[in-house]
Order: structure tokens, then C-alpha cells, then sequence
């Protein structure tokens, strides 16, 4: 469950109880952890309550399929994200717009670049 709370100090240690807890139930009860009982319920809480359609029996019939990485390559390293249709677009453009936002503002640029680029990234 997500909490309002303030930035904690540098090296302050967080503890997130909720999340802990999550993780035990997982680890107990692995797949059927997530997609049955009190995880799946807790989701379909929260859908249901942001005006949601998902229900138990969406989640309880889910089945995962396998597929490959989406990959890009960002200073060096490779990047792996799932591919579109549940992800994969938006790492890339965020790390190549990241990368211009940087040359520019260390280039004397201004911060209407970072606003551009985070419009473009977000579609807004």
C-alpha cells in the first residue's frame, strides 16, 4: 500500500513493512501468491477502486508467456525491458533523451530542453 511520506535523509534506512510482507507471501506461495489470495485481492481492490474492470477470476486465469527482452544499448551497457505492447519503447527513448538533455544543459543549454524531452517521453 502506498503512503504519503517525505524524503528520508541520506543513508536513512527505509523500511517498507507492506512490501516485506508481499515479498513472504510470494515466496510461500510463489505464482499462486500473486495471481490468487490476498495479493490478488489487494489488486483487484485497488482497480476496482480507480475504476477498474479487473477481477479475481481475470487474475486467477492469467497465464505468463515467455518472451524476449526488448534491448538497447545505453552508454555501454544493454538495457532489457519487456517489448511493446507492455513496455519496451519507453527505456530506450528515456535513455537517449536523457543522454541529449545532459549534453545540453552541461553545454550551456536551458531547461526548456528537459521539459521538451520529458513531453516527448510521456506523451503529454
Amino acid at each position: 500500500m502506498v503512503r504519503q511520506w517525505a524524503a528520508s535523509a541520506a543513508g536513512a534506512n527505509f523500511k517498507n513493512a507492506d512490501l516485506a510482507r508481499t515479498f513472504r507471501l510470494l515466496q510461500g506461495k510463489g505464482g499462486d501468491g500473486f495471481y490468487k489470495g490476498e495479493i490478488a485481492a489487494a489488486i483487484v481492490a485497488k482497480s476496482w477502486a480507480l475504476g477498474g474492470t479487473m477481477t479475481l477470476k481475470d487474475l486467477a486465469n492469467y497465464k505468463g508467456k515467455w518472451v524476449e527482452p526488448a534491448r538497447v544499448q545505453y552508454h555501454g551497457f544493454d538495457v532489457l525491458e519487456l517489448p511493446p505492447p507492455a513496455a519496451g519503447v519507453g527505456g530506450g527513448r528515456v535513455s537517449e533523451h536523457s543522454a541529449g538533455m545532459r549534453a545540453a544543459v552541461g553545454a550551456g543549454g536551458d531547461a526548456g530542453f528537459a521539459g521538451t524531452c520529458e513531453s516527448e517521453v510521456l506523451g503529454t
